[in-house]
């Protein structure tokens, strides 16, 4: 092909090698493209700055500078091909801004949705337009699911779209991800005003209530929003910063938006770091137990210790259980940390005297792989009597209805070991579980402890957890004991043992010999 016809032809072409390397641009090109292309004549890549690949049909869609192009390519023979580019822009910004069909199948998946936010980004780059992400997340719909069925489900997340499409403007681009997560598009807006009053709009009108044939379904409506900026990163970051709003927004407690901050970023950068380092933690020896001693309040002795877990960071220092176990439990770190402290628990336990025991915290996440094996094999290498060790759990393991959960504990039981619940009366499990299974202890949360002398309500349900566990022969711990008022008070009630700073403050393995021989020695 000559290369003077090439010249006249009304759209950008170009000739490169099978491997990239640009050979010739027409005029065109040159004038649509300018020193993107200028820069990489010769023998260098192809790959023209601000162009970028944006989604996939019968050609290549690229854009640049708020234009749109299809780009095909044609062998010459040999190692050449024929790059061309046909301006499609007209066409895509009337298929953006044209409003969406109200049928949830109509809306768009997400790869449609991220090429549009990677059409408008680049538009914006050169017009300077503000832009936002909306992601939606339907608050509760699980629950329908589960109570009134999948079929109520689907109708209502049709009902659901049909909302989001009566309240965004013509210009939005609207998408149904997965389940109940929807995405939203705004072009051309002025500025955070224009976005967070489509936010409110759609928490007000998604969150009212639905009729479906003869049920009535209340649902909310999570908002996470990033807009775009001159110095915003690529439209990858866009997107993933309106998901971090999104939880952001969701952690606040559900049917509310919330606008994506610098903070948020520097977040997720250093819970990834933490991360990483929690992953080698075990290895590099960074882990350690504590153990905090449980007062029998009518032998005034010691009984046992909870193992509480440490972690001393060599360059941040120590590290708060409540930062670091939460991520463990989502990256399913958790499984690992938990066997090394069920078997660092039960050998320390060991060298105690019988029949002081131990009680380790035991994560849901833990109940999803050999937690009966682990402690098994804790107690045959230690020889720890099953007697003199405890498994401590929180009411929300109790929430999961299948028969794993009481299999597992009814497993636990037969090898000899105690089952506590912690934190009793934080969570939302039913009493009837006190009587499909035997408890050995109820722990008072210290919460109520802390707050019984000023509270009423929290004075009563530390004399009714007492109380209860008392009739069903179920003992009781009151944790947080700070001062001889609460350690009186917690007497008064008949609780049976205490935990807190006042009876004892959580020591190394090495420190419990010394604790146990004072405590011998006094009258």
């Amino acid at each position: 092909m000559a290369v003077d016809a090439l010249d006249l032809l009304p759209h950008p072409v170009l000739i490169a090698d099978s491997d990239g390397h640009i050979e010739f641009a027409n005029p065109v090109a040159r004038s649509a493209f300018g020193t993107a292309v200028g820069r990489l004549l010769g023998d260098r890549p192809f790959r023209m700055a601000e162009v970028r690949t944006v989604g996939r049909g019968e050609r290549i869609r690229v854009s640049h500078e708020g234009r749109a192009f299809d780009v095909s390519l044609a062998g010459l023979g040999g190692k050449r091909m024929l790059v061309s580019f046909f301006d499609v822009t007209d066409y895509v910004e009337k298929d953006i801004t044209r409003s969406p069909k109200r049928s949830l199948n109509d809306l768009l998946d997400r790869k449609s949705f991220l090429a549009r936010v990677h059409y408008a980004a680049a538009r914006a780059r050169s017009s300077g337009e503000i832009l936002a992400v909306h992601f939606l997340d339907v608050d509760r719909f699980k629950l329908v699911n589960d109570t009134l069925g999948y079929a109520v489900g689907d109708r209502l997340l049709e009902k659901v779209a049909e909302r989001i499409v009566a309240v965004c403007p013509p210009q939005t681009s609207i998408a149904h991800f997965a389940s109940d997560e929807f995405a939203i598009l705004q072009s051309r807006i002025a500025g955070a005003a224009d976005a967070e009053g489509l936010a409110k709009r759609l928490v007000d009108v998604v969150g009212r209530t639905y009729v479906l044939d003869t049920q009535m379904v209340n649902v909310g409506l999570s908002v996470g929003i990033a807009l775009s900026s001159p110095d915003a990163g690529s439209p990858d970051t866009l997107v993933r910063q309106a998901d971090l709003a999104l939880a952001r927004a969701k952690r606040t407690g559900r049917g509310h938006f919330c606008f994506c901050e610098p903070s948020m970023m520097t977040e997720v950068a250093e819970r990834r770091s933490m991360e990483t380092d929690l992953r080698s933690a075990l290895a590099l020896k960074q882990l350690e137990l504590h153990y905090q001693p449980q007062i029998d309040l009518a032998a005034g002795r010691t009984v046992g210790f909870e193992a509480l877990l440490r972690w001393r960071h060599p360059l941040k220092g120590n590290i708060s259980p409540a930062l670091f176990i939460p991520l463990a439990e989502e990256t399913k770190i958790i499984r690992e940390i938990g066997d090394w402290v069920i078997l660092t628990a039960a050998a320390e336990a060991a060298r105690w005297p019988d029949p002081i025991s131990v009680a380790v915290n035991v994560s849901p996440v833990q109940f999803q792989g050999k937690l009966v094996h682990t402690v098994a094999s804790a107690l045959q290498r230690s020889g720890l009597a099953p007697e003199r060790f405890a498994i401590e759990i929180t009411e929300g393991i109790l929430l999961d209805e299948s028969s794993d959960v009481l299999s597992i504990l009814n497993q636990l039981k037969d090898l000899g070991v105690h089952v506590v619940i912690d934190d009793f009366g934080t969570g939302y499990s039913s009493l009837g579980y006190l009587r499909r299974f035997p408890f050995h202890k109820l722990k008072i949360d210290q919460s109520f402890i802390r707050s019984a002398s000023d509270s009423r309500d929290c004075a009563m349900i530390v004399k009714a957890v007492a109380g209860l566990g008392k009739s069903l022969g179920i003992k009781t711990t009151a944790e947080g004991v700070e001062t001889e008022m609460q350690l009186d008070y917690v007497r008064a009630e008949e609780v049976s043992e205490v935990q807190g700073y006042l009876t004892g403050r959580p020591m190394d393995a090495g420190s419990i010999g010394a604790f146990l021989a004072q405590e011998a020695s006094r009258p």
